[in-house]
């Protein structure tokens, strides 16, 4: 039982499933037993689902569960015994998603004279005899990668025994109740089984207190401060717990990692939506492309100069978080002696992507109006 409580509390998301012959000799009456063990289960969150009888009209083969199972009769395929009759167990489990295991680089803490110098080094020649503006930006990345590896220190999280959202009342409460459940496995007595009762359905109430207490600040603060809102996924995985497998917002529910991705994009989408329609909702892109003044600018007739280039990688407010290619503006802004150039490089030969692919992936993403039509000029 002890064990059961242990994986609830540092897996609270995780499904159980245990299934066994109950039929146990014991020093406690028959009765006081059974009342124990569905009273430990109730605690897990589990229900008994088999309602099979043995030729004695007992149930002897308990299944509990955390999750909805059908238990049904089997054929058997050895000698059944009377006792313990075959059954069959059908229950449906979602897998939960996984994060990517990728180190931390503590950004703040990294050699960035060293990591400058270190670009500095580089043989950029190379990057000026690829031809492909994909292969030049693929060579960037993985110059930076390079440099990351060398002079970026990994972050080494220090791992807690609980959760963000435990208290301190909780955190004690938890550690009573532990002595209090090795003094009953020693001891054996209801008195000591009535203390660690006590201890344990006081630390599910103030554990519940505290998680709605927490998550409900979460909500208000996401509004805000979406840091906040990451502090608690960090802490999450930070205590080795499963991200939720559904993820649900207003009528949405998603169950991979594509879909929860664009779900979050869609409850985030008027933050970064720059127009609103005439029902104070967010435009579309198509939309919103269509309020767009139309310039007659040519896309090859647009030139980027280094110092320009450089004083706009200066500007970046090194507080901000990383885009989707994981790299902080703190190490743009830092190294931007060393890697000025190279971006500068980049952005003249963007006059040489390929357009026709670049107007239909714009199309695809809805972009349409004037800015397809400035793109397409």
């Amino acid at each position: 039982m002890s064990t059961i409580s242990y994986l609830k509390e540092k897996y609270p998301n995780c499904a159980l499933i245990i299934v066994g012959d109950y039929n146990l000799p014991s020093s406690c009456p028959q009765d006081e037993c059974a009342n124990m063990v569905y009273s430990e289960m109730s605690v897990a969150n589990c229900q008994q689902y088999n309602k099979i009888r043995n030729i004695n009209d007992r149930t002897l083969d308990l299944c509990f569960s955390s999750i909805e199972i059908y238990v049904n009769s089997a054929e058997a395929i050895i000698d059944e015994d009377k006792h313990h009759p075959a059954i069959s167990i059908h229950a449906e489990i979602k897998a939960n998603l996984k994060t990517n295991v990728a180190p931390t680089y503590a950004f703040k803490n990294a050699d960035y004279w060293g990591l400058n110098y270190f670009f500095l080094r580089i043989n950029w020649i190379e990057l000026y005899k690829l031809v492909s503006l994909d292969d030049k930006v693929n060579w960037l990345y993985d110059k930076i990668s390079d440099g990351i590896v060398q002079f970026v220190p990994v972050h080494t999280n220090r791992k807690s025994n609980y959760p963000c959202w435990f208290s301190r009342e909780l955190i004690g409460k938890i550690q009573q109740k532990k002595d209090a459940h090795a003094t009953y496995k020693r001891l054996k007595t209801s008195y000591a089984y009535n203390v660690f009762r006590r201890l344990r359905s006081e630390c599910k109430r103030i554990g519940k207190g505290c998680y709605n207490a927490y998550t409900s600040r979460m909500e208000e603060l996401v509004r805000v401060d979406t840091s906040q809102f990451w502090e608690f996924i960090k802490s999450r995985r930070r205590n080795n717990m499963d991200i939720p497998s559904t993820v649900s917002w207003k009528d949405s529910v998603a169950t991979t990692g594509g879909e929860v991705s664009n779900l979050f994009a869609s409850f985030f989408g008027s933050i970064y939506a720059g127009k609103l329609n005439d029902n104070g909702e967010p435009m579309s892109p198509a939309q919103a492309a269509e309020t767009l003044t139309s310039y007659d600018v040519k896309l090859s007739e647009l030139t980027f100069r280094f110092d320009k280039v450089y004083e706009q990688m200066c500007k970046l407010d090194g507080k901000k978080g990383a885009g989707p290619d994981g790299i902080p503006n703190i190490l743009l802004k830092s190294c931007a002696v060393g890697q000025g150039e190279t971006v500068h490089t980049i952005y003249t030969d963007f006059d040489m992507v390929d357009h026709e692919l670049l107007i239909e992936k714009m199309d695809r993403y809805e972009v349409a109006g004037n800015v397809l039509s400035w793109f397409n000029s």
